[in-house]
């Protein structure tokens, strides 16, 4: 039995494993990744959780540290024994190989083999979650790129002629340096007050969005859903610092990873009726139910949920302003915002349950133009 305080780390990224893992009994802990010097949270362990499985796994160093954030209890197993019940064990590989997948938020792969196959009765997402697929890399050639110095109007007839949304802007080492979109072109070139024999690097999105070449589809696509953008780069390590390989759209991966949340958001921005918005919160109920039943984390669930609940809630306001009389004071004349609170607000709100919120709107320094605001 061990016994670790708030604060303590129970291993530092970069640490040989013990020849034991640890069975969290009480308390929480959290993953933490140093990339690029700054430390991510890549995933939360609650009681009943294993740690320390992926380093004992591939017999390599921890490539997290792990951190206490509640004081905590744990039980050590030696690994011997828990290998072999891994190895006599479906259900027990099953259950490791969820339990592993917050190593795909770096970039790397699960080495643990499948001795299971997945049930035809399965729905797709339970498949998919399962199967864990990596992201196909295809051939390098068809990437389309440019220098940061190639002028706008060059690119963007590149762009056409190849009939692709983005144009990837490398170094000299391939190295990813930006992205220049449809978008990028028509507010500052089109719209805005740049020329079009303007160097690229003037408009171009940067920094890059980037996940390794051994990426799962799942982490890409939380990338896109995190980030609201709508294409990836798979670089050699997962970093700008590594020649680029592939640029994959939020289709591409759909494509390849079959049935995802991510698919819903379309759904929604396409929307138009009550029953379609309501079709869609009874869709997620399904996928949500269906993640919890396969052991995914609450941690990662949750933020699934709350960008698909963000973008949903996004599209009923744009959808009640458009609705408002012309002569409405909004926007026009009284600054305002929402405000989500509740689960809703911090990000925890997984099923569908009432959702607080609130309007706040400048004040009017009239008690009788507040309420009318109001």
């Amino acid at each position: 039995m061990i016994v670790l305080a708030q604060g303590d780390n129970i291993w530092t990224q970069g640490e040989s494993p013990p020849s034991k893992a640890l069975f969290l009994a009480r308390g929480r802990v959290e993953y933490i990744w140093l990339n690029d010097g700054t430390e991510e949270l890549v995933d939360v362990r609650d009681e009943g959780d294993l740690l320390g499985l992926t380093a004992l796994i591939d017999s390599e160093p921890h490539r997290v540290t792990a951190r206490v954030i509640e004081d905590s209890l744990f039980y050590s197993i030696e690994w011997q024994t828990l290998k072999d019940f891994l190895d006599t064990s479906d259900a027990a590989l099953s259950y490791t190989r969820r339990h592993l997948f917050w190593a795909t938020r770096g970039g790397r792969s699960l080495s643990i083999p499948r001795n299971q196959q997945i049930d035809a009765s399965e729905n797709a997402l339970q498949a998919h979650l399962i199967g864990s697929k990596k992201i196909e890399i295809r051939n390098p050639k068809r990437l389309l790129t440019c220098s940061p110095s190639d002028s706008m109007d060059s690119v963007a007839r590149q762009m056409i002629e190849r009939r692709v949304p983005s144009m990837l802007i490398i170094d000299e080492n391939r190295f990813p340096l930006g992205i220049l979109t449809h978008s990028n072109i028509v507010r500052n070139v089109v719209v805005g007050n740049f020329s079009k024999t303007e160097p690229v690097e003037n408009i171009m999105s940067s920094p890059v969005v980037t996940v390794a070449k051994n990426a799962y589809t799942t982490q890409a696509i939380l990338h896109m859903l995190r980030d609201k953008i709508g294409q990836v780069c798979i670089t050699e390590d997962g970093t700008t610092q590594s020649p680029a390989l592939d640029v994959c759209s939020n289709y591409d991966l759909l494509v390849q990873s079959g049935q995802h949340p991510a698919g819903l958001l379309s759904e929604i921005l396409h929307a138009q009726t009550k029953k379609r918005f309501r079709w869609v919160c009874d869709e997620l109920k399904q996928i949500a139910l269906s993640y919890l039943e396969s052991g995914i984390s609450a941690t990662f669930l949750g933020q699934i949920c709350a960008e698909i609940y963000d973008a949903l809630t996004q599209r009923l306001i744009k959808q009640a302003k458009d609705t408002l009389d012309e002569t409405s004071p909004l926007d026009r004349e009284i600054p305002w915002l929402w405000m989500s609170v509740g689960s809703d607000g911090r990000r925890e709100q997984i099923l569908r349950t009432d959702m607080d919120n609130a309007i706040v709107f400048q004040d009017q320094g009239d008690t009788e133009k507040n309420e009318s605001a109001r």
